[in-house]
């Protein structure tokens, strides 16, 4: 992955990248202009409006369904529903009508509900005129965004840096891979990993046709995966010995699939070498030549010193 890392540091779309930080503050700017605020504090105040007539809606209609109530209730007197000083539509309620408090909050509720919706246009419309509705979704979405490139564009980051990477990773899973969460879900368990390094040559070509041939990024990367690919030959026979319960022919047999694993290895990967290759090819044989193998003995298995042909 680091080999795969370079090449994709190296592209044009990584460079473009590193700039989206300074580009989302540029953008974030600009809502914290004179105008932006001007036109924000404008919408504001439309919206206060329409909440403060929403209210008075809703208190009209909650009096007037009280009152309605208490009239099939078969209450004698109608509860004091309507403030005093209600206001009332001149010349629709006559001094002479026997049930005026009803009428007169049907009649302020008729008259709110036009305001509500007169106010509620009126806070649409600048909304669309000033275009601050997709204003505000820019703006939220830039600021859900900053934090994720921030994060994304760090040396710490384990996500691919661009399509070489992406590929690779796609194409292991392609094959079976199942990445586990942990270690930042870059590694394979050892019975998956074999899974995948015998179909690694799927992998291989779903990588090197990212790039044309003929760029020197695509000789790169046809080049280093031919080695990856002999590792990966070289690999499997030393993991099935590993993992089998059979005791191993000879002693030659084993040195032989080490040999050629570690030369392979050297090839592709020159001066690299981590714990776990330290102990395969400093103390592992060590078992083998005792026990004849490495693998876990089942119950049914006689542990036998020394090769089986000695």
């Amino acid at each position: 992955m680091n080999f795969l890392q370079v090449i994709d540091e190296g592209s044009e779309w990584w460079q473009n990248a590193l700039k989206a930080p300074k580009e989302v503050d540029r953008y974030l700017l600009a809502f914290g202009s004179v105008e932006y605020n001007s036109r924000l504090n404008t919408n504001r105040a439309l919206a206060k409006k329409v909440i403060s007539i929403q209210k008075k809606v809703d208190s009209c209609q909650a009096a007037l369904n009280s009152m309605r109530k208490a009239q099939e209730a078969g209450d004698e007197e109608p509860i004091d529903a309507v403030d005093s000083n209600v206001e009332r539509s001149s010349g629709e309620i006559s001094e002479s009508d026997t049930n005026v408090p009803e009428l007169a909050l049907v009649d302020n509720l008729n008259n709110a509900t036009k305001e509500l919706e007169e106010a509620l246009k009126n806070c649409l419309d600048h909304a669309s005129q000033t275009k601050l509705g997709h204003q505000n979704k820019v703006r939220h979405a830039l600021n859900k965004l900053r934090p994720l490139v921030t994060n994304y564009l760090k040396k710490s980051s384990k996500q691919p840096r661009g399509k070489m990477q992406y590929v690779y990773r796609a194409g292991i899973k392609a094959v079976g891979g199942k990445f586990l969460t942990q270690h930042g879900g870059n590694e394979l368990t050892t019975d998956n990993g074999m899974d995948v390094i015998q179909r690694f040559q799927e992998v291989v070509e779903l990588v090197v046709n990212v790039l044309p041939p003929d760029t020197d990024e695509g000789e790169k990367v046809r080049e280093a995966f031919e080695k990856y690919s002999k590792v990966a030959e070289k690999m499997m026979p030393v993991l099935r010995f590993l993992k089998s319960q059979d005791k191993c022919e000879n002693e030659d047999d084993v040195l032989r699939k080490l040999d050629e694993f570690i030369r392979a290895w050297e090839v592709a990967f020159p001066g690299k070498y981590f714990i776990k290759l330290h102990h395969l090819m400093q103390h592992v044989y060590d078992i083998i030549k005792k026990y004849g193998m490495f693998g876990i003995f089942t119950a049914n298995k006689k542990v036998v010193t020394g090769w089986s042909n000695a």
